[in-house]
């Protein structure tokens, strides 16, 4: 099952980046390597799921029979995830922009837009890197910070169902030698 990151989730991520920031800045989720807009703008890479630890399966429910195949069953499975988020912000007041949003994950507000669109807040806030260098003729401010969200990932798995089952049963002595031999089938 392949995490597919929908409009929900990047409007999320997008509010809470621009909420501590007083100008529109465009957020961008795309690799790196087309021509950059004008400066100040975010450009966010999205990477993942990772799966963290198993699965976990319910209950399997008879109320999920396909009265088409009665033959099947439903079961609910649970898998906690992550997605990580690496984010990067160029132009003027680039380490007060990365602070700001770092910042802005202790809200509460914030938090309850993440989880509203299935994500949950990271537990420990990261630390933006300062990245800025001369590019070109021209200094460019830089900051980058990665972070993680978790998610649920539900999916039902239909299986069929076991009608009946047969084998055999075989009973040994304590010497080893055959003491008998029985077959047996269950509905």
């Amino acid at each position: 099952m392949a995490f597919v990151t929908t409009t929900v989730h990047k409007a999320a991520i997008r509010a809470w980046l621009v909420s501590e920031w007083e100008s529109d800045v465009p957020v961008i989720f795309d690799k790196q390597g087309r021509r950059p807009p004008a400066s100040p703008y975010c450009t966010v890479n999205l990477d993942g799921p990772r799966t963290l630890g198993g699965e976990h399966r319910g209950a399997i429910t008879d109320n999920g029979i396909d009265l088409a195949d009665p033959n099947t069953a439903d079961q609910a499975v649970a898998l906690h995830q992550r997605i990580d988020a690496s984010i990067n912000i160029y132009g003027p007041d680039a380490m007060d922009r990365a602070r700001g949003a770092v910042e802005a994950l202790g809200k509460t507000q914030v938090k309850d837009n993440l989880r509203s669109a299935g994500l949950a807040p990271p537990h420990e806030r990261p630390d933006p890197r300062n990245l800025s260098a001369l590019v070109k003729t021209a200094f460019e401010e830089r900051a980058q910070f990665d972070v993680s969200f978790g998610f649920g990932a539900v999916f039902t798995d239909s299986f069929p169902l076991i009608e009946t089952f047969e084998g055999e049963v075989t009973l040994y002595k304590p010497d080893g030698t055959v003491r008998s031999v029985s077959s047996f089938e269950a509905p």
